[in-house]
C-alpha cells in the first residue's frame, strides 16, 4: 500500500495550480503599479507579468485550453489574483503572515493524512486467514494497514471489510490523487461498525471544504474458509474484492 505522503506531492498537471500561480503573480504585478511612489516599480512589475504569463502558458498547454472555459475556475483565477494584490501590496502585516500560515495548513494537512493510502487498481490492503471456527464466531488474522498482524475474533461466520474513502476535487492540487482510503479491518456480518476513527479537528475541518466527498466503501461480506488465504484488494473501478490465494 502507498501512504498519502508518497502521493502528496504537488499535481503539475492541474490547471488550477498554474492559474493559482498566475494570479498571484499577475496581481503581484498590479501591486507594483498601485504601490506609492517609492515603491511603485515598472521593473517588478514587468518580470511579474512575464511570469505570470508563462505560468497560465504552461498550464493550459499541460492541461489544455478547453480546461479554463469553465467559470468555476476563472472565479479561481480572479481570486488569486486578489490575494496577490494583496499581499504584494502589504507584505508586511499580510503577505508573510499569509505565507506562513499557507505552510503551516499543508504540514497539517499532510500530517492529518498520513495513515491513509492512495486509491489504485489493484492495490492490496490485507491478506486475511481463519484461525479457528467456533460456534457462532471465527477468528481471523489479516494485516492492518500499517503491515502489522492483527487478530480478532468475529460473531458470525462472515467478514466485512472497513474501508473508508475520501475524495478530493480538483482545486486540491497539492494531492496528486484524487482518492485515499483508509482499511480499518474487519467486522462480522450485521454487527455495527461503529465510528471508524476519530477525525480529530483538522480532518474535520478538511471535510468542511466544498466538493470533498467523505464516506464508508462499500464491501460485500465474505465467508473465510481453514487452510486458506484471502487477498482483500481493490478492482480496476476501486472496489474492494476478496480473492483466495492459496486453497
Amino acid at each position: 500500500m502507498v501512504r498519502s505522503m508518497a502521493c502528496g506531492g504537488i499535481d503539475l498537471q492541474n490547471i488550477y495550480l498554474w492559474l493559482s500561480l498566475s494570479g498571484i503573480l499577475l496581481g503581484g504585478g498590479f501591486s507594483f503599479l498601485a504601490a506609492p511612489t517609492r515603491r511603485r516599480s515598472l521593473t517588478f512589475a514587468s518580470i511579474l507579468f512575464s511570469a505570470a504569463v508563462l505560468s497560465a502558458l504552461c498550464g493550459i498547454i499541460i492541461a489544455g485550453f478547453n480546461t479554463i472555459s469553465s467559470s468555476s475556475i476563472l472565479m479561481w483565477f480572479g481570486a488569486a489574483v486578489v490575494v496577490g494584490y494583496a499581499a504584494f501590496l502589504y507584505w508586511k502585516v499580510l503577505g508573510i503572515p499569509l505565507f506562513f500560515l499557507l505552510i503551516i495548513m499543508v504540514i497539517s494537512l499532510y500530517y492529518s493524512l498520513f495513515d491513509w493510502s492512495c486509491v489504485s487498481p489493484g492495490t492490496e490492503l490485507s491478506r486475511v486467514v481463519i484461525l479457528s471456527e467456533n460456534e457462532g464466531s471465527i477468528r481471523i488474522q489479516y494485516d492492518d494497514s500499517s503491515g502489522s498482524r492483527r487478530v480478532k475474533v468475529l460473531p458470525g461466520r462472515s467478514a466485512v471489510p472497513v474501508i473508508e474513502k475520501i475524495v478530493f476535487p480538483e482545486y486540491f492540487f497539492i494531492i496528486r490523487e484524487r482518492g485515499l482510503f483508509m482499511f480499518h479491518g474487519f467486522r462480522g456480518e450485521g454487527q455495527d461498525p461503529g465510528p471508524a476513527f476519530d477525525p480529530g479537528p483538522i480532518f474535520s475541518v478538511l471535510l468542511k471544504l466544498p466538493g470533498i466527498v467523505y464516506g464508508p466503501l462499500e464491501a460485500d461480506a465474505f465467508r473465510p474458509y481453514p487452510s486458506i488465504d484471502y487477498s482483500l484488494s481493490l478492482d480496476n473501478e476501486g472496489r474492494p474484492v476478496v480473492s483466495r490465494l492459496i486453497e
